[in-house]
């Protein structure tokens, strides 16, 4: 039989975000008739999968609160990136060959203020959740006359994130792998 809402106490009641409220409350209810209840796990999923991914975005509290006319503003994310869903799926999917083993590096061009920068760091939180590493480096004028610094210097950014994130065991195997590889 389906849980009525006496059977349990919302967690918003014991402070938790709404957002969280609202999806746990929706997935008790996937049982029953409700409007807003779960109809299928993929749907419940990619809920969940959002929260995880932006979590200052859904989880907080807010009130639609309307303005002086009376009117609720238009809540715009300043973080999301509009239009450009095919530059991501192409990232995405170099992500994910390079998980399966290949290799494979992304480079981005384009004039200033177009949105380069801005279109990395969209998909930067799935690839890292997802273990991977993202390395931004902007080539400019005076990166011209020395080109290699600056790759250099994205392949000692990389070389930083690997030590942040992993052990000291792990390092020493990296270290193996890349002597054995290249040689001394």
């Amino acid at each position: 039989s389906p849980l009525s809402t006496s059977q349990y106490m919302p967690l918003q009641e014991l402070g938790f975000p709404s957002s969280l409220s609202l999806l746990v409350q929706n997935l008790l209810e996937c049982r029953s008739q409700a409007k807003d209840a779960y109809d299928n796990l993929q749907s419940s999923s990619s809920d969940l999968h959002l929260v995880l991914l932006e979590p200052d975005r859904f989880l907080f509290d807010w009130e639609c609160t309307p303005d002086n006319n009376g009117k609720i503003p238009l809540q715009i994310r300043k973080e999301k990136l509009y239009g450009r869903e095919t530059e991501v799926t192409q990232i995405q999917e170099a992500f994910c060959r390079v998980s399966s083993g290949q290799s494979e590096a992304f480079f981005i061009g384009g004039f200033s203020g177009s949105g380069k920068t801005r279109l990395v760091e969209s998909v930067r939180a799935q690839v890292d959740i997802a273990g991977g590493y993202v390395v931004i480096r902007k080539f400019d004028a005076m990166s011209k006359e020395r080109p290699l610094l600056e790759i250099v210097a994205a392949f000692n950014d990389l070389c930083l994130l690997i030590k942040e994130r992993n052990s000291s065991q792990h390092l020493d195997d990296t270290a193996a792998n890349l002597l054995e590889a290249f040689g001394s």
